[in-house]
Order: C-alpha cells, then structure tokens, then sequence
C-alpha cells in the first residue's frame, strides 16, 4: 500500500513519485505520463512535466526537478546570448556527447546551433533523434528518452495463407506456445511448412523450416515463402474435342469453362487455363466487346451444363477482362489472341482445381513446338457428331511445321499462321472444334505421372466448312503461342496480384472459325 511500482517493475516508495528526485531506476516516477495529475500545494513549486520541489529551491543553481525546469532562465531572469541552450539534464540509461566540448557539463550554455549526440545503455534502446540541436534557446527535435529493449523488441507476425506454421516462445514467464498472427517476442521460435499444393519459391528455401525472433526485433532467416504447386495432374495422362476421348473428373485441373448470360442463362461459351489463385488465360476473341458482368468462371468442373457440378466445383465471378494490346479482332487478322480474365475471388487449390505452369523462361517452347511433337487439348467443344460434348473431352495433337501448315491449309487461312502462332493438329477430323476457343494446349516434361506440364498455346481460329458455321476438322487448328508474350504477361500479373510470385514448376469471315461456343 505503501509502495508503487516502477515500470522497469521496482518498486519505490509512494511519497518518491513526482518528488523531482529519479528514485525509479528508469526514471518513471518523474515523467509527465505519471505526474501530470499531480497537485503541487501553494508552497511548493510543479515542474513542467508535474512534479513538485520546494519553492525555496527554485533557481539555487542546482536542478531539484528530474527536468531542470526550476533553473529555467527565464523563470530565474537569467539573460544568456540570443539563441544558447542549456545543456539538458540526463534522462535515465541515456548519454549525450557535446559536438567540439568533450568537458561540457548539464547546465552549462552552449552557443546555438550546438549539437548534442545521445546513445543508450546496453539493453536499452532510443526512442526519437540521435541528434538534436540548440536554435532558438530550445533543444529540436525533442529530446530522446531511452526504454528497457528487450521486454519491448517483437519480431512481426509469421501469416500466410500458403503456410502451416506454429510458434513457440523461449523468452522468460512466456514460455510455450504462442499466436503466430501477433508480433512475438524474443526467442519465440516459428516452424513452418508450405500448405497443400504449394511448395517452397526457391530450391534454397527447401531446408528453410524454422527463423528465431533476435533481439534487434528481426528473424534469424527469411520466412519461408511459398507459391502454387503447377503443372501437377493426379492420374496418369488419358492419351485421348473431335473424335477425342472423355476425361476423367479432376485428371486436368486448370481446366476453366468460361460461360456467357445470354437471356438469362449462362450458356458454355469458351475455355481456359487457370495460371494463378486470381488469373484464368483466355482466347481475346472470347472476351470481344464482352462485360466483365455478363461472365462467369468455372472451375474443377466436369459437364458442359451450368448447373452441373462437383463437390469441388468453384464458380467466380470475374472482376476485370485485361486483352493483349495488340490485339484487334478480325481487322487485325486475330493477331496477339490473348486475354487474361482477373478473377473477383481467388480459388481454393484442392485436386480438382490447380494452375497449369508457365514456361516462363523458354527454355521447352523449342522442343515442345518442334514439328509432330504432341501436346494435349481439352474441353467441351463439339464433337464428331457436331454437337457440343456433355462432358470434357481430351485431344492429342501434333505441332505441324509453318511451312507445312501454310501449304496444306486454305489460301485465305495463310494469313492467320505468323511468328505469334503456331498450327496443330491431323487432317483425319480429329482435332479442336466450336466451344474448344481459348482452351491451352500443354505438353508434359518428364514421362508419367509425376510430369510436369506446360501451357504453350491457346486454341484461336480453324478453318471453317464451307456454307457451315462449323469448324473443319480436316485441317489444321492454329493456336497463340503464349511464350510469346511472356514480359506482357508477367507485367499484368504483378499489376493485378501485388505479391504475385511465379508458379513453380463481328460474324466471322467465310473461310475461318472462331472456335467458341455458339
């Protein structure tokens, strides 16, 4: 009753508080936080910050306030040269050097302009300037104070959505385990793993599985940062949307469905490859003269039908249609038939709903795209019998030559094959139909189940049969070569996902068909 307790958490005597005397050893029973309630009787004098001296001992030449202020020179009539300072008294656990003066004492006058360097004892650390200087007879900036370090210092919060991590703290009566999602103190130790479908951003941070809170409040190690797992299928490839095979459930997880409201329902119109949490990749001329509001996409979806779903079937909603600059529908022969659609939500990655990897530095898109090599096709396209699949379909295609592709397609189709694109396909009616539009054609690297694979092209146009609004699966199908345009791509996304980090791993003209589905 009566004793008070110290910040520092000594305890004092009650009469010692705000008694002008430091009798707390960091100085917390003279500060303004504490005192400035303090009544100070007629006979007593209150310092500036609250605590109260003897009247009698004002202006003695000895400081009795803890801040000097009963030997104020204007409070004693003191005259000093223009613009001088007095030299502080010491706040507790703080030093000051006197630039050019090694000698000075506190309470000595300084000429303007003088400058004061303050440090701190070991364990404790500045709050405000390391500098401060005399203008105007006042001490600018505010004179800094010194605080106990250790009790205070915390490491930031180890959160993440892509983490599993757990936090125990090695650190005095807080021992045990702690939130990761608030500051920790020193010596909480965070073990952490990369979530399902994700792993680590770097071959260097696969050993990266723990980081201790240091005194100077920093992590021993960078946290571990983890990106989407891509270019994983669960199953062994069908080798199988004309003439194709039916897919199995969940076998090609990228696989979006872009459907379209038309008179109040939302009809199947194009496909698309799920690259990131936020982004699906897209045919431009799917999206033409389309609003953002008037799509949907679906995800981990097996059946063409809308209402159709799986347990692990994700619709969203899209909030912004981002095409390629270049690209300018048929006047511009469907040159750059890219689009990236930003989803309003990002996707909960499960086995039904992955990204697919892109090759973002080039190193497979020659051996991928030399002639008859194959990737695989999939979607809800139509089918031999010319209508559209009921559920999703897979194609294996060969990379046809330019010069071969140029020679065996129709005349008016020539100018569609350029150096942003590349041919596909058989001429035996197997190969990408109506509805297949915007749907990426990948190819594995490594051999079987454990493949990863790569988005290297965008179904765009097909020659179309003659008097029909049907494509012509006797000749070849030219897709966007999505290498391409890698920079432009990279450069979206960072725009649209500020902590974006890569994955790892008009009626068309009479001679060709735009492959969406209607």
């Amino acid at each position: 009753i009566n004793e008070l307790r110290c910040h520092s958490g000594q305890c004092v005597p009650r009469q010692a508080f705000c008694d002008g005397r430091l009798d707390c050893s960091d100085g917390s029973d003279e500060m303004l936080t504490v005192c400035s309630k303090t009544f100070c009787p007629m006979s007593m004098f209150r310092c500036k910050y609250g605590g109260c001296i003897s009247i009698s001992l004002i202006c003695n030449g000895e400081p009795q306030c803890a801040d000097w202020s009963d030997e104020d020179p204007q409070l004693c009539g003191l005259t000093i040269a223009t613009g001088s300072c007095y030299l502080p008294a010491l706040s507790p656990y703080a030093h000051y050097a006197v630039t050019d003066c090694p000698t000075c004492q506190p309470g000595a006058v300084v000429a303007e302009y003088q400058e004061l360097k303050y440090s701190c004892e070991v364990g404790h650390s500045l709050q405000g300037n390391a500098s401060v200087y005399c203008q105007n007879s006042s001490w600018v900036p505010q004179l800094p104070t010194c605080i106990r370090a250790n009790r205070d210092v915390t490491c930031p919060p180890v959160s993440s959505p892509h983490l599993s991590v757990t936090c125990e703290s090695h650190w005095g009566n807080r021992r045990g385990w702690v939130p990761c999602d608030n500051p920790v103190t020193v010596g909480t130790i965070a073990r952490y793993q990369c979530q399902e479908y994700y792993i680590p951003n770097a071959e260097e941070h696969e050993s990266n599985t723990f980081s201790e809170c240091q005194k100077d409040g920093t992590w021993s190690t960078d946290i571990l940062q983890c990106v989407p797992e891509c270019g994983k299928i669960r199953e062994e490839v069908i080798p199988l949307v004309v003439n194709g095979q039916e897919a199995k459930y969940g076998v090609w997880p990228w696989q979006a469905g872009l459907f379209f409201l038309q008179a109040g329902n939302w009809t199947f119109w194009c496909g698309g490859s799920l690259i990131s949490e936020y982004v699906v990749l897209t045919a431009a001329h799917c999206t033409w003269k389309v609003n953002e509001n008037t799509l949907q996409v679906v995800l981990g979806k097996f059946y063409r039908d809308f209402d159709m779903n799986q347990e692990l079937t994700q619709v969203k909603d899209v909030k912004q249609i981002i095409m390629q600059p270049a690209y300018q529908d048929q006047s511009g022969n469907y040159g750059s038939d890219l689009a990236v659609l930003v989803l309003a939500s990002p996707v909960e990655f499960s086995p039904a709903v992955q990204p697919v990897c892109i090759d973002w530095d080039l190193r497979a898109i020659d051996n991928d795209l030399r002639e008859g090599n194959l990737g695989t096709v999939a979607g809800w396209g139509l089918n031999e019998n010319d209508t559209f699949s009921d559920t999703l379909h897979t194609v294996q295609l060969p990379v046809v030559s330019d010069e071969k592709c140029i020679k065996e397609q129709p005349r008016a189709f020539r100018k569609y094959v350029t150096y942003t694109t590349f041919c596909a396909g058989y001429r035996n009616r197997t190969g990408v139909c109506n509805g297949d539009s915007g749907g990426g054609l990948i190819f594995p690297q490594g051999h079987g189940p454990n493949s990863t694979w790569l988005l290297q092209g965008i179904v765009s146009v097909s020659p179309r049969r003659r008097g029909t609004a049907f494509c012509d699966s006797t000749y070849y199908t030219v897709f966007t070569k999505v290498g391409i345009y890698n920079t432009w791509l990279k450069r979206v996304l960072e725009s649209v996902q500020p902590h974006y980090v890569k994955p790892k791993g008009k009626e068309p003209e009479a001679h060709y068909r735009l492959l969406y589905g209607n």
